[in-house]
């Protein structure tokens, strides 16, 4: 039981991550240029483009199967307890960057529809992007190291 909890943190934070390239590449070359008449034709050809609405959405169940990991592996072996307890911090910390960073520019990128400071929020927002991606896969790859250290531990018995 206790590793099908590391193969579903490894499968929410792969969903995450698969999201997030996918927002890049499909999603952001829409409203790359910052000119508020490209956000405004995005938001008219898609029904939700608030993004933050899947992450917020995701996040928060990553966030608790991966706190529970950590619960779950407090008393182990050590190798493992440390890869669920890096993975959880990774969560954590992409959890509040995203609704601390990304939700308020959103806000203002699609939802109020500003002149002020659309050009300087698309510059970080895309910077912002490609950082948050490297911590999914970050968070990602100690997932996956934990999955497989999982099995050297405990080798699956006949």
């Amino acid at each position: 039981m206790k590793k099908l909890l590391l193969w579903i943190n490894a499968f929410l934070l792969s969903i995450i991550c698969g999201a997030a390239l996918f927002f890049l590449v499909a999603i952001q070359p829409n409203w790359r240029s910052g000119n508020v008449e490209d956000i405004i034709i995005m938001n008219s050809f898609f029904h939700v483009t608030d993004a933050s609405i899947f992450f917020k959405g995701s996040l928060a169940p990553s966030l608790l199967v991966s706190l529970i990991c950590m619960v779950a592996y407090r008393k182990g072996d050590r190798a493992l307890r440390n890869l669920v307890v890096i993975t959880f911090v990774i969560n954590a910390a992409m959890f509040a960057f995203t609704l601390l960073y990304f939700v308020p520019k959103n806000n203002y990128l699609f939802v109020q529809h500003k002149t002020g400071l659309v050009r300087d929020y698309v510059s970080s927002w895309m910077t912002a992007q490609y950082f948050r991606i490297a911590f999914y896969l970050l968070g990602l790859l100690f997932a996956a190291r934990s999955i497989h250290q999982s099995y050297l531990v405990q080798p699956v018995s006949k």
